[in-house]
């Protein structure tokens, strides 16, 4: 049923495909768990994941191609219908079911689609007729719904989905990117299959636009439903971009005209305003496809801004009331179109009202029962009421978003023209789009673009402390691990971001924030501070009887017992009742602090928990869990797998980061101790100043960051004491000057212990603890000596020298990242220096500071390439549904997805005057040279396959002469023999050397001619390639077991000679063919080894089958063996004129 012609299906054939088509739909939907109705709005990728295995096996089993063969002309609607459905079913995913798009783009582009495209044509057509004759839907439709053919609709616009181009483009047209047509069947070399062409080939989408005319033009619900499906299937199309489909529709159809009379329409009739705006934001996101992939200097912006009427635009945004009612204060307000009388006047219009047309007279005020949100304040009748209920909510929702688009798409304008920022109307709004309209520049299909976008609600929610730990942490080793860590943080800020969105929701986001937590801490180690100056100033060892009431009883415990080592002085008589106390003031002043203390404490404590912990612990439980292991032996029990994957990440969220949770665990416990059992431990609280100050923190990472060397320095200071020890204890035991020193040697465990205690801390080693001895034979001397060099004066001086140096080369990164915070771009790495030359200056708002002149890299790093611009365009990017994106957002979806960076700007920057090009150029050139390599590869299988059908054509040639030479001197061999005499003896010499004796040349060539004319005509040669027989000429002649030999002018009655010479003229001239056939042959070699640049494949090239590569052997072999030799040598070394470009291109 091709080519048009309508297909036909018996009724009770009909039925089983329906029946089975429906079983099929089912299938996909009880995984699922909904039905198609419900995918789009409550889907997901968990219900993708559940029915991927269904739909790729009926994908594989050709269910897609015959739905795709049921929708056509003279088939059961029912049918068709159920068609359309099973094929929605099988096409949506998020993002869009490639492999299924990819199945329907094979099938229509590899048979004679014109049935399907005729009948969606048909389709569209039938729906146009059905809004004519019922514009206000079925009379009794209470739901206002399409007819059921309209699902058709969003079946074209899912198989689009995900900008699968193929599809986007056959829309437009069906008989296109072939490469040769033979017989009517196209050869696609894209495919390298041999094709069917559409008989009638259908142009879609200027169907579609008709009908968006058509139905954009009844003011009735049930048009405006229709009026989203065709908006939603062209936006499909478009976006990529569909480079092609842009310029049809902004060049060739009236779609831009349409969209312009859609943004002017206000709600009427039965419309809801939810949807109308739902429409006219989809309208806007149209404008921005147009101009998709386009650079500023396109000639489709010009085209698209001077067609747009900015001020219809600008009506649909609302400016805060506060400066509303300033401007019509002062007189300004009655020139904003859709502000009209406000704060002072009537006749307001907002929201879905639609403005006045330039030169259309006002009518009067608006009815009163109208609103600023166009609510109505009277009664009217109630039946209408309860029609045009609608969802607050929803309404205020879409409002936001239609203008908050409508924004991006005016500063689009503004970039493209800059004189549209000095107009009057828009520098009303200079101060929303600074606010809430962003700006990033991208890498994409190599080159550098700038993107506008919505700043999302959520990036409000950063705090100042998450940016500076953002900055201060990240990886600055080189450009491409700094770029990827910022990646990696931006996604511990968005999981971050949606914990204090619940938070917000909750309304406990005030309390629980970074901001309070960071506050919380330093107000904790504040109170440390003025507690330990209270201890400094007040604390004194006192009588017992003093301290009584003022110390707690584990006081007197710890410090009553002489055990104690910090308290062995007790033991003496004279202090046995003295105690550290506090006087009176001072113990309540320290109690009150230290109660209050432990509060802020716990207070931190959750605020960490809360705050931080939690995300934390959020994304470990993301992450799979690894399998569980008891002795070795996997674990498969779910439960226990889950509750390891749980642990996991509680430790994980207490145990990660600087500084973790566990540290105010402990920090918590300490408060609790101060008093009630150690108040010494407040002095260690003092320590938080590490956390808190990164110059501090640096002290302890010189002892840290080396500590493998400090460990084995350490190792080899302690063998060497011993060493030491072993000489004193065994030699020099009686030198001690004192008793004490003499018993701390009486054992080798005691020696060691006070030499590793004094012989480190005297300034003369061990030995100052001994007695002096005189005399240079003395072993005393040596020992010491070599102790005091070796271990005081080397190893001690190694171990401060590595502490020193790695506080210096911490001391330099703190000053290579402040360095690089201040000179060099986050972004795009480009020193400060360029900036600076280049003379900016920032427009009057729009993020340019008010106009103030400025340098060239404020200008960039606070607009161009500022940091947290690209912080909100990614975590705009993961709030938006995958299926909303364009060409550039699926792009950056992929590279994050994929962990790549090279979408960022890196050396590059539009502000240095040259777009796609920086100081980097290599990547550049690589995705070039990419290009570059996939074209040439395309070209070259164009040009194999027609260099290839010519050589074969060529070939077939050369054989065909070449048996007409070989029988040509077969022929005139017979010649030679025939009118030679016979042989008796030597021949008498002749004038020609041939032989040929005149006397009975006349004789034999009558008897020849005889024999000829009795054998009668020769017969056609029957072997392929031979060309049909040559008529016979009058007075020709022509010669049995010939076949194929040229017929010979002229009669050897009259002129034997003059035959002879004819003959072997017309041989010389056959000769002189196969040389030219042959010499073309050797062009055409010779273009083939040059395609492959001598016999390598170039780069991104790939090698042609080897079955190409034996076309002459299989040529050689076809030709007469005694001409092989030659003609392989001819074609080693083609002769070729090098001025001869004509007939080298008629090769090719």
């Amino acid at each position: 049923g091709g080519g048009g012609v309508a297909k036909q299906l018996d009724p009770e054939t009909t039925r089983t495909t329906t029946w089975l088509l429906t079983v099929w739909r089912d299938m996909v939907e009880s995984k699922w768990g909904m039905s198609i109705d419900d995918r789009d709005e409550l889907g997901g990728e968990t219900e993708d994941e559940a029915a991927a295995p269904t739909q790729s096996l009926l994908n594989s089993c050709g269910v897609t191609s015959l739905c795709l063969d049921l929708i056509a002309p003279g088939l059961n609607d029912e049918l068709k219908i159920e068609a359309i459905k099973l094929l929605i079913a099988l096409l949506f995913k998020e993002g869009g079911n490639q492999l299924v798009q990819a199945k329907i783009n094979e099938h229509l582009d590899t048979h004679d689609s014109s049935a399907f495209f005729m009948e969606a044509k048909a389709t569209m057509t039938r729906l146009m007729e059905w809004h004519s004759l019922n514009p206000d839907g079925e009379p009794g439709d209470a739901k206002k719904e399409l007819p059921g053919e309209s699902i058709l609709i969003k079946f074209l616009q899912l198989s689009a989905e995900g900008h699968f181009k193929k599809n986007q483009d056959i829309l437009r047209t069906q008989n296109a990117d072939y490469d040769e047509i033979r017989d009517g069947v196209f050869y696609k070399a894209s495919r390298r299959v041999w094709t069917v062409q559409n008989s009638v080939p259908e142009n879609l989408l200027d169907v579609m636009v008709d009908y968006l005319n058509l139905v954009s033009k009844i003011p009735y619900r049930v048009a405006s439903k229709a009026a989203m499906l065709v908006a939603g299937l062209v936006l499909e199309v478009l976006q990529g971009p569909c480079e092609l489909n842009q310029l049809h529709f902004s060049r060739k159809t009236d779609l831009l005209e349409i969209l312009n009379r859609m943004m002017r329409s206000r709600t009427k009739n039965d419309q809801r305003e939810v949807e109308e705006k739902e429409l006219k934001f989809t309208v806007i996101k149209i404008f921005q496809a147009l101009l998709e992939g386009r650079s500023s200097t396109d000639d489709l912006y010009k085209k698209i801004v001077g067609i747009v009427h900015l001020d219809v635009l600008i009506s649909h945004v609302e400016l805060p009331m506060a400066r509303v009612l300033a401007e019509a204060g002062g007189g300004l307000g009655d020139d904003l179109p859709g502000l009209e009388g406000v704060g002072g006047g009537a006749g307001a219009q907002r929201g879905g009202a639609e403005p006045l047309a330039p030169g259309k007279p006002k009518e009067g005020p608006m009815p009163m029962e109208r609103t600023l949100s166009g609510k109505s304040l009277e009664g009217g009748n109630d039946e209408e009421e309860e029609e045009e209920e609608e969802d607050e909510e929803e309404l205020e929702e879409q409002k936001e978003q239609l203008q908050t688009q409508i924004l991006v798409l005016l500063q689009m304008f503004s970039d493209y023209d800059p004189m549209l920022k000095e107009d009057r109307m828009m520098m009303r709004l200079e101060d929303m789009l600074e606010r809430e309209v962003m700006s990033v520049e991208i890498v994409w299909n190599g080159k550098l673009q700038r993107r506008f976008f919505h700043m999302p609600e959520l990036c409000t929610l950063i705090g100042e402390t998450t940016k500076q730990n953002l900055v201060k942490d990240v990886d600055r080793s080189n450009m491409d691990n700094k770029l990827i860590d910022f990646m990696a943080r931006v996604n511990d800020i968005y999981t971050e971001l949606k914990w204090q969105e619940y938070l917000s929701q909750m309304r406990i986001q005030v309390i629980f924030s970074r901001e309070n937590q960071n506050r919380a801490t330093w107000l904790s180690f504040g109170l440390a501070f003025f507690i330990n100056v209270v201890f400094i100033f007040g604390y004194e060892y006192r009588d017992a009887e003093e301290c009584m009431g003022l110390s707690l009883p584990t006081m007197d415990r710890i410090y009553s017992d002489p055990k104690r080592s910090w308290n062995r002085e007790a033991a003496l008589a004279e202090y046995a009742g003295q105690l550290p106390c506090l006087p009176k003031m001072a113990f309540d002043v320290v109690s009150v602090l230290n109660y209050f203390q432990i509060t802020v404490a716990i207070f931190t404590l959750m605020l960490f928990l809360v705050v931080v912990s939690k995300p934390k612990f959020d994304k470990a439980m993301s992450l799979p869990a690894r399998p569980l292991t008891a002795l070795g032996i996997p674990v498969d029990a779910p439960i226990f797998v889950l509750v390891r994957h749980i642990l996991a990440s509680i430790w994980h969220s207490i145990s990660d980061g600087f500084p973790p949770a566990l540290y105010y665990v402990g920090y918590t416990v300490a408060c609790f101790l101060i008093m009630s059992t150690y108040p010494p431990l407040c002095a260690f609280l003092l320590l938080d100043i590490v956390v808190k100050s990164g110059t501090t923190a640096n002290v302890l990472m010189a002892v840290y960051k080396p500590r493998t060397q400090l460990a084995a320095t350490g190792v080899l200071l302690v063998f060497s004491i011993y060493i030491f020890t072993t000489f004193y204890f065994f030699s020099f035991r009686l030198d001690f000057k004192s008793d004490e020193s003499f018993d701390d040697c009486k054992t080798l465990l005691g020696c060691f212990l006070s030499n590793m205690n004094y012989g480190m801390r005297n300034g003369g080693g061990f030995g100052d603890m001994m007695s002096h001895v005189s005399g240079a034979s003395s072993g005393r001397m040596a020992v010491d000596a070599l102790y005091f060099w070796i271990v005081l004066v080397v190893l001690l001086n190694i171990v401060f020298g590595i502490i020193i140096d790695t506080f210096a080369e911490l001391r330099v990164t703190a000053e290579e990242h402040v360095t690089a915070l201040k000179e060099f771009c986050f972004i795009c790495g480009i020193p400060r220096e360029k900036f600076d030359r280049t003379d900016r200056e920032p427009g009057p708002g729009f993020g340019g500071g008010g106009g103030a002149s400025e340098g060239g890299w404020r200008i960039h790093y606070r607009q161009d390439h500022n940091v947290w611009d690209y912080c909100a365009f990614v975590i705009n990017l993961k709030e938006q549904d995958k299926d909303d994106d364009d060409g550039l957002e699926l792009y950056v979806r992929h590279c994050m997805d994929t962990e790549q960076v090279d979408w960022f700007p890196k050396n590059k920057a539009l502000c240095l005057g040259v777009e796609g090009s920086g100081a980097d150029e290599g990547g550049n050139l690589d995705s070039l040279l990419g290009e570059v390599a996939k074209r040439i590869e395309e070209s070259e299988h164009r040009l194999i396959y027609s260099t290839e059908k010519r050589f074969e054509k060529t070939q077939r040639t050369v054989e065909s002469l070449m048996r007409h030479q070989k029988e040509a001197g077969k022929q005139l061999f017979m010649i030679k023999e025939a009118v030679a005499p016979p042989r008796r003896g030597r021949s008498r010499p002749t004038s020609r050397g041939g032989g040929v004796d005149e006397e009975n040349f006349a004789e034999r060539a009558r008897s020849i001619v005889s024999a000829n004319a009795s054998a009668g005509p020769s017969r056609p040669d029957s072997r392929p390639g031979s060309g049909p027989p040559s008529p016979r000429q009058p007075g020709s002649i022509s010669y049995p077991g010939m076949p194929g030999m040229p017929m010979i002018r002229g009669s050897l009655e009259t002129d034997q000679v003059g035959q002879y010479s004819d003959l072997k003229d017309e041989l010389d001239l056959t000769n002189a063919k196969i040389d030219e056939l042959q010499s073309q042959l050797g062009d055409v070699l010779k273009l083939l080894t040059a395609s492959h640049g001598g016999g390598g494949p170039m780069p991104g090239q790939k090698v042609p089958p080897a079955k190409r590569k034996s076309k002459v052997p299989l040529m050689s072999k076809s030709v007469d063996r005694g001409r092989e030799d030659s003609l392989e040598s001819l074609l080693s070394e083609p002769s070729v004129d090098k001025d001869d470009s004509e007939g080298e291109s008629s090769v090719l």
